[in-house]
């Protein structure tokens, strides 16, 4: 399972676990280079952000769209479509956000080594922008990363 799968997984338990309701979704939109959605709840709003990968844009079909719905994200976060996905991705985000901040959880999370769910790479990483920390730990571990930098749109 991969590691947005799991965090995924995490997310929805805890809701369920805590007879928490998913906050509303209040507004959304896809940009340049970020999609983002803000959801709602009695105890206040959330944002959630996610990259949109031009790359992967620029090189698909034009396809609709759906709006975020958390009983969709499944569907968003693996989806085809880049938009979809980074909507989905922004989606887990912001309820992401809503359960950890609005309720308190910050606390009780334990915050794990992202690094130790990369053993199923097998092949180099990308790494983009000024990662230089990111770069850093992944030669560590002996997984090899490349840096890049994106010409200017």
């Amino acid at each position: 399972m991969f590691l947005l799968d799991r965090a995924l997984r995490w997310v929805l338990n805890r809701y369920e676990e805590l007879r928490i309701n998913y906050p509303a979704i209040l507004d959304y939109g896809i940009c340049l280079r970020n999609a983002y959605v803000v959801v709602e709840g009695p105890r206040g709003r959330e944002m959630g952000v996610a990259a949109t990968l031009l790359e992967d844009v620029s090189g698909s079909p034009r396809q609709k769209t759906r709006p975020p719905a958390v009983e969709e994200i499944e569907h968003l976060i693996s989806s085809m479509n880049p938009l979809e996905r980074a909507l989905g991705v922004a989606l887990l985000n912001a309820i992401s956000a809503y359960l950890l901040w609005r309720f308190e959880l910050r606390g009780n999370v334990q915050f794990v080594d992202p690094f130790e769910y990369l053993e199923f790479l097998k092949e180099p990483v990308l790494v983009i922008g000024n990662m230089s920390p990111v770069r850093r730990l992944l030669e560590e571990r002996g997984i090899l990363s490349t840096a890049s930098r994106r010409k200017t749109l």
